[in-house]
């Protein structure tokens, strides 16, 4: 999945959020803006900036969106168009737009602006606040921990023997049913299993060693 955002308006601490969170769970976070955008340097950070004119963002941003995929907006239009391409739109200050409420926020809206037409209300939403900032970060952390798939490490079902030690992360082990030894490398934080299973939290590289 990427996280799309909305950029123009998003406010600067749901960038950091975001920011953060591209980092530590490995997400491609995309900023798309018609103005150029300073990004912290990261390979799961990057901006795109288009040419400036109506909904010239939000059309590269449904245009680019797949299913999986998440967009942070405060635009209700555009966040109608997302949750019609079977992706999900997070508001800034928290609320998650899906198909049982995205059509009531749109009409809200319609009705809002109709209003504001007519003179008979002033004044747009209220200034954001850390409450704001607060909701949209367990917002994110909800969807995330929904979508986002924990790492899987395979599962050796067959009974292993370890040969010798050669350094600290390097081991030859017995294949019992194949009659063969492989060599295994665990980068980080080792476990034996009683069946000879093992997991590495980061990553296990297997080869054949003849």
């Amino acid at each position: 999945m990427k996280i799309w955002v909305d950029a123009d308006a998003c406010p600067k601490v749901i960038k950091e959020i975001l920011f953060r969170v591209a980092n530590r769970l490995e997400v491609e976070v995309i900023l798309v803006a018609n103005q150029a955008l300073a990004t912290p340097p990261s390979a799961y950070i990057k901006s795109i900036q288009v040419t400036k004119g109506f909904d010239v963002a939000d059309n590269y941003i449904v245009s680019q969106t797949r299913p999986e995929d998440l967009i942070i907006t405060a635009d209700i239009p555009l966040a109608a168009e997302i949750v019609e391409k079977g992706a999900h739109a997070l508001n800034p200050r928290g609320e998650l737009y899906d198909q049982n409420n995205i059509k009531e926020r749109l009409t809200l809206r319609d009705a809002m602006d109709e209003l504001r037409s007519s003179g008979l209300m002033s004044g747009g939403p209220a200034a954001f606040s850390h409450k704001d900032r607060q909701s949209f970060s367990n917002a994110l952390d909800r969807f995330l921990a929904k979508v986002k798939k924990p790492t899987t490490y395979k599962k050796i079902d067959y009974q292993l023997s370890i040969k010798e030690s050669l350094k600290d992360d390097f081991y030859f082990i017995f294949n019992c049913r194949r009659n063969s030894w492989y060599l295994i490398r665990l980068t980080r934080h080792r476990r034996w299993f009683n069946h000879g299973a093992f997991t590495d939290h980061h990553s296990a590289l297997l080869s054949h060693s003849c």
